[in-house]
């Protein structure tokens, strides 16, 4: 994560609210482990250094946007958690781009804010990938933790998904051998 972080040219926040409520644990092994071990999630050297800020909302507008986005859409029925409404919340009130996966926050926002800028997951690594040039294993593993911790796969239909494929599966081969 730190090595993403840094390849992101613009300042990377999470709300106070997503690091201390939602993003606490990732499973440790294959989503087929039937006891289902977590692992805690400790962003706080990530914080230390800078690379990461906590917000929260700071202005009755934000606190006002949080309760409009954390109520159901009863045309869609679509309901995002408290973390995805106080981060758009943020990003609305203060311009911000957005990093999202879930569908249902990437419809509502779409529909709600559609200037905003919404960024999945994988553009992030994608863009690690071009401006780091990380090897192939190192790009291979963080999609297989994306995948089996993290427990997300783009669809077949998602924009990622051939480069997620192609990353997945590309292997490497040992030194001496022949690439062909």
């Amino acid at each position: 994560m730190e090595a993403i972080l840094r390849a992101i040219p613009k300042e990377v926040a999470i709300a106070t609210y997503v690091r201390t409520r939602e993003a606490l644990h990732i499973y440790n092994r294959p989503v087929t482990d039937v006891s289902k071990p977590k692992e805690k999630i400790d962003l706080q050297p990530i914080i230390d250094s800078g690379l990461l800020k906590l917000v929260s909302p700071n202005s009755e507008s934000e606190q006002n946007d949080v309760v409009y986005f954390s109520q159901k859409d009863l045309n869609t029925g679509q309901m995002i958690t408290t973390g995805e409404a106080i981060t758009g919340a943020i990003a609305k009130s203060r311009n911000w781009a957005m990093g999202l996966d879930d569908k249902d926050a990437i419809a509502m926002f779409s529909r709600e804010l559609p200037n905003l800028q919404r960024f999945p997951t994988l553009f992030f690594v994608q863009h690690w990938e071009q401006t780091s040039q990380p090897t192939p294993d190192m790009v291979r593993q963080v999609l297989q933790n994306i995948s089996l911790r993290a427990r997300h796969r783009p669809k077949a239909t998602d924009s990622y998904y051939s480069w997620w494929e192609s990353r997945i599966k590309q292997t490497i081969a040992s030194p001496g051998s022949d690439p062909e």
